[in-house]
């Protein structure tokens, strides 16, 4: 398996709001490196050498700048990267029916999701569950704004005052194998299709998705916030392997 496809084709409108800014999340920066390359590189980092990158077409900076990187990341590691332009919205997984129809599963990362994890961990337990999906999930803590009861019958046990739960969540990670893209592209050809819809629709055909728990470190970078969060930390060991990785390589273009 080699293909890998980037979503970053929505529209980047909290972030854009949140930081008072026209650029798009993707060309944000952290590790002093764009998030939209920084995907590139955990990708490549993984020994993946066919890459997609799904983008709205009124992207144009973003366009551009991936079309550089595509210059450069061909010249210096022949990597083959091709650029998906969404003339209307796809949804959060539609850009996947423009991935290679002959190839096999397909991983998909999100621009905006970034975590510690061995893909080559995700893909095996992808091929060992014998699924048309798998998806990596994690546990999120909530804090439940309101007091929780534990009753037993109409008897009280206690009372947890706002008390905060664990709860399983999905990290934005995905393999789609050849079944399920296919779904995709027969039945929302040039439409828009969001994940929970696509996990649905398979599992009303029956078909097995496949869940690949993992307690690596996880952040959505969806606001100044969560990006100002992400700029101070200060131990990420896989990342911190790839921003060497891209120094060895002289990638820093």
């Amino acid at each position: 398996m080699e293909n890998v496809l980037i979503m970053a084709g929505g529209r980047s409108s909290r972030m854009r709001s949140s930081t008072n800014s026209s650029i798009h999340k993707a060309l944000l920066a952290v590790f002093d490196v764009p998030l939209i390359e920084l995907n590139l590189l955990y990708a490549v980092f993984h020994k993946f050498n066919k890459i997609w990158i799904s983008i709205a077409a009124a992207e144009e900076e973003l366009i551009n700048h991936v079309k550089q990187l595509r210059i450069n990341y061909m010249q210096n590691l022949k990597i083959d990267i091709n650029i998906i332009i969404e003339k209307e919205p796809l949804g959060t997984i539609g850009a996947a029916q423009f991935v290679g129809i002959d190839d096999d599963d397909l991983l998909v990362l999100n621009v905006d999701n970034l975590l510690n994890l061995d893909l080559n961990t995700l893909l095996n337990s992808h091929l060992h569950a014998d699924a048309v999906m798998t998806i990596a999930s994690h546990h999120e803590p909530f804090k439940v704004p309101f007091g929780q009861l534990v009753v037993q019958g109409n008897t009280i046990l206690d009372y947890l005052e706002k008390p905060e739960q664990m709860i399983l969540v999905s990290s934005g990670t995905y393999v789609l194998s050849r079944i399920a893209r296919d779904l995709i592209r027969e039945d929302y050809k040039n439409r828009q299709i969001d994940i929970p819809h696509l996990c649905k629709d398979l599992l009303a055909k029956g078909l097995r998705v496949h869940s690949f728990f993992h307690e690596s470190i996880w952040i959505d970078i969806n606001d100044n916030e969560t990006l100002k969060r992400m700029r101070e930390m200060k131990k990420w060991p896989l990342i911190d392997e790839i921003i060497k990785f891209r120094r060895e390589l002289n990638l820093c273009f």
